[in-house]
């Protein structure tokens, strides 16, 4: 893939009344409100997502942008959009389908799968920061996809 990585901050809605960061989350991300406000706009946020799918190739289930947290991930995006009145035009699938899929269809078995998944870690650890996962699983993709069956 020659996809690329990037990440922003939103600045929360003052209709996202009663908008709090749980501590758990501030211990793993390190963001804090103050941090979000600064961010940017959902509608500049929003856009931007829709020029990102615009040049992404329509495979047959639509445009698709791979998570390894897709619940989370919707209900973020459905609020960004749900408040900018817009439909994203995308759908968020889980990663960890798609890497299946790989490791079924390459008949990888569970130790060349296993150090695959190590050397991925050791060169992109996965630190829910989302450049670093995105790189993570960009780059296990990437090395799956070159093991033939």
């Amino acid at each position: 893939s020659d996809g690329f990585h990037s990440q922003c901050l939103i600045k929360p809605e003052k209709s996202w009344k009663n908008f709090n960061i749980h501590p758990e989350a501030y211990k793993i991300h390190k963001i804090s409100l103050e941090d979000l406000n600064d961010g940017y706009s959902i509608q500049d946020v929003s856009e931007w997502l829709q020029k990102i799918a615009l040049l992404m190739p329509d495979i047959n289930l639509g445009k698709v942008f791979f998570s390894d947290n897709p619940q989370y991930e919707a209900h973020w995006i459905s609020q960004l959009f749900l408040n900018n009145s817009k439909y994203p035009g995308f759908r968020i699938a889980d990663s960890r389908n798609l890497i299946s899929g790989i490791k079924n269809t390459n008949k990888i078995n569970d130790a060349d799968f296993d150090r695959i998944l190590e050397k991925t870690r050791d060169i992109a650890p996965h630190t829910h920061n989302a450049i670093d996962d995105a790189k993570f699983w960009a780059l296990f993709y990437n090395e799956l996809i070159k093991v033939r069956p």
